[in-house]
């Protein structure tokens, strides 16, 4: 019983001798998780790359598009179709096309949103604009194949000739 009264009497003491606010202060000169996220974020926005595939494709990838913009597709697509019609001056081709083109939203502070898209440049005639080395291999490797089809007898030596003048130019640069 002395216990159970001994036991009765420290409780409330125990628990009014508690300090429930704790505040907690490090500082270590370093940001927050927050403030790094931010500046991650900003850091990555408006960051560019254009690489070119081949066959006249270039993938043009783009990270941003800015917190404030409520369509950022629209925006990011507005901008990149800008970059490739400059592109498009800078090789002298006619135009191009989109032939692929994946969006992907900013997530909270995680991630900047990421525009990632495939032109292929065109030139007058809605071929492709191949760079000059790459239009050289291409034109090389079509003569030989249609050697090839020639000494098979695919095709006659006038449907030869006539398809190897416009190669021979190519390849010769003329």
């Amino acid at each position: 019983m002395k216990k159970l009264l001994i036991i009765l009497m420290l409780v409330p003491l125990a628990s009014f001798g508690q300090n429930n606010n704790t505040n907690v202060t490090v500082k270590s000169g370093e940001e927050s998780i927050v403030s790094k996220a931010l500046d991650n974020n900003q850091k990555m926005r408006d960051r560019k790359a254009t690489n070119y595939l081949g066959d006249g494709i270039y993938e043009i990838f783009r990270i941003g598009g800015g917190t404030a913009k409520k369509n950022k597709e629209d925006f990011m697509m507005m901008e990149l179709t800008a970059d490739a019609n400059q592109l498009v001056i800078l090789k002298g081709a006619k135009s191009f096309k989109i032939v692929y083109k994946d969006f992907d939203k900013m997530i909270r502070l995680q991630r900047s949103a990421t525009l990632n898209v495939k032109i292929q440049l065109l030139d007058d005639k809605g071929n492709p604009k191949l760079e000059k080395n790459e239009a050289k291999e291409n034109a090389k490797k079509q003569l030989i194949e249609l050697k090839g089809y020639l000494d098979l007898g695919i095709i006659t030596q006038e449907e030869f000739n006539k398809k190897a003048e416009s190669l021979k130019k190519i390849l010769l640069g003329n």
